[in-house]
């Protein structure tokens, strides 16, 4: 399962939920899933999206088969998700972000700056949070600051000095 986000407290007392998209560029493509799989312990289950919208910095949801508040309070806190294979192709050169977590991240001379361990949306940009002896942050520019991303090594070359 790639995590989208996680469940928040009832909303209403129809068996709406609300919904805190996360490790997403485009929050509101949560809702183009027919079908979004929660998990909460040891519970996972795939529930069919009845209706959904954005409200305020996330979404609510109405899941099938969730008719009330209290069983909507059941899943509070869970994981919401879909497979990878649900997950739309990408263009070369792209990558989602979740590909990006935990790969080391090289300065142009192989020195090791750490592993991304986050990512962050800014106005202007997206954020590489890279950590290593601090944090440090490095604008995912490609081809002006991102060199070279490599899942299978496993790295991204960038040109950054860590003292920015």
């Amino acid at each position: 399962m790639v995590v989208l986000g996680r469940v928040g407290a009832p909303y209403g007392v129809r068996g709406w939920l609300r919904l805190h998209p996360a490790n997403t560029d485009q929050p509101g493509a949560l809702l183009e899933y027919p079908v979004l799989r929660l998990s909460k312990g040891e519970r996972q289950e795939r529930l069919v999206v009845e209706d959904g919208r954005s409200h305020g910095r996330g979404m609510v949801v109405k899941f099938s088969g969730i008719g009330s508040r209290e069983s909507a309070a059941h899943w509070s806190g869970a994981l919401v998700g879909v497979s990878r294979q649900e997950l739309p192709p990408l263009a070369s050169g792209e990558y989602y972000w979740h590909d990006l977590i935990g790969l080391d991240v090289l300065d142009e001379q192989g020195v090791t700056l750490g592993s991304v361990v986050n990512l962050q949306q800014t106005g202007a940009h997206d954020l590489l949070v890279v950590k290593a002896d601090r944090e440090i942050f490095v604008p995912y520019v490609p081809g002006t600051v991102v060199k070279q991303v490599d899942l299978e090594a496993g790295r991204i070359v960038v040109c950054w000095d860590p003292d920015y």
